[in-house]
């Protein structure tokens, strides 16, 4: 008797909190011990930048890069007086010549600290890019934000190594406007 009360009891709680859809909101200093550690820009393969990666990211390669996934993020430190004149989110990537013609027509959709920048369309063809976009003075104010991206296209799993596949990212970070 007490396993088939145990077990309703279990299936009633999952029943009552599967109708509740959790919104995934990063903290952006989850993964630094010491905010004066967050750096403005971070390279994709610094060792000691990986703390600020949030999600959205597979193994430095090359000492210098990583392949991002469709949907990607990390927690930078808004450059001094962000908060009154805004600033300029800068991402360095490329776009391999095994993917440009997948990848043809991307647009990337960038939020900071939830409020939606500029779209950016990548040219087309394989090459390095630099993704800009200005961040209103509201969106950087404080000391750490969360920077999201998606992108409008990426490789499915299996096209080239079995993994989600985005673009190759070498540097994220914020400069001023």
């Amino acid at each position: 008797m007490f396993r088939i009360t145990a077990l309703a009891t279990v299936l009633l709680c999952t029943a009552a909190f599967s109708g509740c859809e959790r919104k995934y909101r990063p903290d952006p200093l989850a993964t630094i011990e010491d905010p004066g550690e967050l750096k403005t820009s971070i390279a994709m393969g610094d060792p000691l930048d990986s703390a600020q990666l949030l999600h959205g990211f597979y193994e430095a390669e090359g000492s210098s890069w990583r392949w991002s996934m469709r949907r990607f993020g990390v927690s930078l430190r808004p450059p001094a007086g962000a908060a009154q004149a805004g600033a300029r989110l800068q991402m360095t990537f490329t776009i391999p010549e095994a993917a440009a013609e997948a990848l043809t027509g991307l647009e990337i959709r960038a939020t900071v600290s939830g409020v939606p920048l500029e779209p950016f369309r990548a040219a087309a063809g394989a090459g390095e890019q630099v993704f800009q976009a200005l961040a209103p003075k509201e969106a950087v104010a404080g000391d750490a934000v969360t920077v999201e991206f998606e992108l409008s296209r990426h490789l499915a799993p299996g096209t080239l190594d079995g993994r989600e596949l985005g673009v190759v990212v070498s540097q994220i970070g914020f400069t001023e406007p």
